[in-house]
């Protein structure tokens, strides 16, 4: 799909405009680095006094540039705009789920977690959004399987303008994390999916190799706790 004049002429504010005109024209040899410090200059100036219209250009901006032949350009937008709207959970919760589909199509794992740990800002401790929260947890599952069992593979596909990867150990923490936290919530429903998880989740703590070893003893309690709830459970259904 082209990018068409009429879809640029959305943006409002010209200096936007004029920015998202010149990295279209320039896609291929726009470097992610150079997007993100001319959005962060436009931003700087723009978003306090016109937040909702520079939201706005910044989505327009970020629609073209995925219509472009740079893949990693619109990552960029939609990352900043995560940050610009973190208060705010219907923009949030937007931006989000496009930077989730931009990452997805790059295959990049690590961003596709950073846009998913967006989503469970917007989406926890809201009943209304359970299973929306659940949906999160099992894609973070998903991504942090991929970056545990096939770290290098995985990283490969990673680009940022800021900051390098985790390490293989720091993901298996917060993959125990997540199978802990999404056991605690399917338990009832689900208490051999969830009795996996946490046995999943237990074995990853009583590595040696994962550091703070107090605080993964009081995580092997909790799972413990959970364990035997969930063998609760069992045992009254099937009374």
């Amino acid at each position: 799909m082209p990018i068409t004049p009429a879809l640029l002429q959305k943006i409002q504010i010209p200096e936007v405009g004029r920015l998202a005109d010149y990295v279209i024209q320039n896609n291929r040899h726009i470097s992610p680095k150079f997007l993100s410090r001319e959005f962060l200059t436009m931003q700087d100036r723009y978003a306090d006094r016109y937040y909702d219209t520079f939201c706005h250009d910044a989505g327009v901006m970020a629609k073209c540039l995925e219509q472009g032949k740079n893949p990693e350009l619109p990552g960029v937008i939609y990352s900043a705009m995560c940050k610009l709207t973190e208060f705010f959970p219907r923009k949030l919760e937007y931006f989000a789920l496009k930077g989730y589909q931009v990452a997805e199509r790059n295959g990049d794992f690590i961003h596709m977690m950073a846009r998913l740990n967006d989503l469970k800002k917007v989406y926890k401790n809201n009943p209304d959004k359970l299973m929306q929260y659940i949906d999160v947890l099992y894609g973070q599952e998903r991504c942090l399987k991929e970056l545990c069992y096939n770290y290098n593979n995985a990283i490969s596909t990673f680009r940022s303008v800021s900051r390098p990867p985790a390490s293989r150990e720091s993901y298996y923490l917060m993959l125990a994390n997540t199978q802990t936290e999404l056991a605690k919530l399917i338990r009832r429903k689900y208490p051999d999916q969830a009795k996996k998880k946490l046995l999943c989740a237990r074995n990853i703590y009583s590595r040696d190799r994962i550091e703070s070893p107090e605080r993964n003893r009081a995580s092997i309690a909790y799972i413990d706790m959970n364990l035997r709830k969930i063998e609760l459970v069992k045992l009254i259904q099937e009374s």
